[in-house]
């Protein structure tokens, strides 16, 4: 068996832990994802569906998600501020979702 992706989860509204994911520096679950992804796009690199709840960045092969069933703080828009997981995947993993 091979992986092909890797999913992590934050911990979830309330809990805490050591553990850091971080992209650029920048914390993954305690950045706000809307400034994550600005911070993306000031490098060049698009995340596709930016808006929505399931944003990725092909090439880096990085998708996120603000799904939850948790109460957390949202946005104007209803979303959760934070990303609440982050894949990592091969080169291709979104080739199908462009």
């Amino acid at each position: 068996m091979r992986a092909t992706a890797v999913e992590l989860w934050c911990p979830g509204e309330g809990k805490e832990t050591s553990t850091r994911v971080l992209l650029d520096g920048a914390d993954v679950f305690r950045t706000p994802a809307d400034e994550l992804l600005r911070g993306l796009e000031e490098q060049g690199l698009a995340a596709h569906d930016a808006d929505g709840e399931d944003p990725f960045v092909p090439g880096l092969s990085l998708g996120f998600t603000r799904h939850t069933a948790q109460e957390a703080k949202r946005t104007e828009s209803g979303l959760p501020v934070f990303f609440t997981s982050v894949l990592v995947g091969g080169a291709d993993y979104y080739a199908h979702r462009l």
